[in-house]
């Protein structure tokens, strides 16, 4: 098992303790789950996965790139021992992790223990000197009033007994997903839906709070005894999910109409 050394900053030297099977967005953004605090880093900038088998990191069309040995990755990379990886002007070094020898590392994850990852707000992790622990970052929706936030659009049309949403917005963030999830959760209130079929076409990149509001809805929708389907989903939407495991969570399919035959 291996993880990330810092060697650059105020934190050379230091582990970062990654949690297994959950991807991290690394970015300047407050919704990210590990901020890293420079201009040269981009608001949602790669994402890293610690599975198993070892760390994977994606790249999420970020600015300036992020690089593996000097090289700047295009597609989902797996890291090995010695390897370099550069996130702006920060540089980790990929290393062997002292904790990999822990039963509870190597246990298999139900889809509870994932959603519990997504929610936990790290306490009761013990920090010591030489590690950091990547937590939840909780961004306090009191900062932005309803006027400071973008508007939340999509569109709806009905076929049969199913709803299909089609949201229009590039990103689902902190700053806008929590508008979208209320407004849909009212839409089904309104019409009594429990089929939703939720079109991501239009979607570019989603970060780790809005991960969190997508799992919110989607409880809401099966405590109310309907379904959910996700379809259109671009390819760096599809890599995150995955990565972080919603695709146990939730059905993905290619087009509408096989998200309505689906039901």
């Amino acid at each position: 098992m291996v993880t990330l050394l810092f060697r650059s900053g105020g934190q050379n030297g230091k582990q970062l303790r990654l949690p297994l099977n959950e991807g991290i967005v690394f970015g300047r953004d407050q919704s990210c789950r590990f901020r890293l605090n420079s201009t040269e880093v981009s608001r949602e900038h790669c994402l890293i996965t610690r599975t198993a088998e070892g760390l994977t990191v994606q790249d999420l069309e970020s600015g300036n790139g992020t690089f593996v040995n000097g090289t700047p990755i295009k597609v989902l990379t797996n890291l090995v021992e010695r390897d370099q990886l550069k996130i702006g002007p920060f540089l980790f070094e990929v290393v062997p992790d002292a904790r990999s020898s822990d039963s509870a590392t190597k246990r298999e994850l139900s889809d509870q223990n994932v959603l519990d990852m997504l929610m936990n707000d790290g306490e009761g992790d013990n920090d010591s000197s030489d590690t950091t622990i990547v937590r939840n970052v909780v961004t306090s929706e009191a900062k932005y009033d309803a006027d400071s936030r973008p508007s939340s659009e999509f569109s709806v049309k009905k076929v049969s007994d199913t709803l299909i949403v089609r949201l229009k917005s590039p990103r689902l963030s902190a700053y806008n997903v929590h508008d979208i999830v209320r407004k849909l959760t009212e839409l089904i209130e309104d019409q009594d839906q429990k089929k939703i079929v939720l079109n991501l076409s239009s979607v570019e990149s989603i970060f780790s709070t809005g991960l969190t509001h997508l799992v919110d809805f989607q409880k809401e929708i099966t405590n109310r005894g309907g379904e959910l389907r996700l379809c259109h989903l671009q390819p760096v939407v599809r890599d995150v999910l995955e990565a972080t495991l919603m695709n146990r969570m939730f059905e993905f399919h290619e087009n509408e109409r096989a998200a309505l035959d689906s039901f």
